[in-house]
């Protein structure tokens, strides 16, 4: 297994342990968020410092950038593919 990817050399490929689970044993594998997943994603948000609201007249509103909101995250079981 390689450490920084966690991949799997199978017959000289690399493969991702959810390709491994299926080639070998013919489980297909879905994601979801794990409640130790979940803490974790809430540690790490208020780890974070708290972002500045103040809005310059320069700066567009923040409802018309089309940046995506980081704070924003999937708690469903299983997220959609």
């Amino acid at each position: 297994m390689c450490f920084l990817t966690k991949r799997f050399e199978v017959n000289g490929q690399w493969v991702p342990v959810e390709a491994l689970l299926e080639q070998s044993f013919g489980l297909h594998v879905t994601h979801g968020l794990s409640p130790e997943g979940i803490a974790q994603l809430a540690l790490d948000r208020n780890s974070r410092a708290p972002a500045d609201d103040t809005q310059h007249d320069n700066e567009p509103a923040a409802s018309e950038t089309a940046t995506p909101n980081p704070d924003r995250v999937c708690a469903a079981p299983v997220c959609a593919e």
